[in-house]
């Protein structure tokens, strides 16, 4: 089994378990990996990812290549998730109300032998977008499902970002409340 698709799995596998399934399977999709699988430490924000969340904005850091993004949970909790290191330069996006992330551009190039996420460009439903690193030849836009938005990222990070994906989740999805009908006494 390769790296990435290991990755994937064991992401679905902690979403599962950490919210009880309490949700569909259907309200949640994840992207394919690009990058590298193997350097750095492996990270996804499943766990902290809950159906219905907006974000108030989201950074790109980079320069030469995508050393790291930060999303910024506005509700239902605020919260902050951050992966890469600390070198190039800030992009920030700050989304307005009802604006979520519809697709990501992502650039990769090798690096010491090692493909590496050169650039990073995520849009908006409101036409905005934020980016930074280095365009390459080899390129690739992932668009959200119809009806879907970015809700966190998966991949390997260390000193920049090696390797990402995305999840997306049903715009319009809510948590399942599990409930337990014994009926009525006589």
């Amino acid at each position: 089994m390769s790296p990435s698709l290991l990755l994937q799995t064991l992401t679905l596998l902690v979403l599962y378990v950490a919210l009880g399934a309490a949700f569909s399977h259907r309200d949640i999709q994840l992207s394919e990996t690009f990058g590298e699988g193997t350097k750095g430490i492996a990270f996804s924000d499943i766990t902290g990812v809950k159906l219905g969340q907006t974000f108030n904005s989201i950074t790109v850091r980079g320069d030469e290549r995508v050393d790291q993004v930060t999303l910024r949970v506005a509700s239902p909790d605020e919260e902050t998730w951050t992966h890469g290191g600390s070198g190039g330069t800030d992009s920030i996006l700050i989304l307005g109300p009802n604006e979520y992330i519809t697709s990501m551009e992502v650039h990769v190039a090798e690096k010491d032998g090692r493909k590496r996420v050169f650039y990073l460009r995520l849009c908006t439903s409101s036409g905005n977008s934020v980016g930074a690193g280095s365009k390459t030849a080899e390129s690739t836009t992932v668009v959200a499902p119809a009806g879907f938005h970015l809700s966190g990222f998966f991949g390997r990070a260390g000193t920049e970002v090696y390797e990402l994906g995305a999840i997306w989740t049903r715009i319009n999805a809510t948590h399942l409340l599990l409930t337990d009908d014994m009926g009525s006494e006589c």
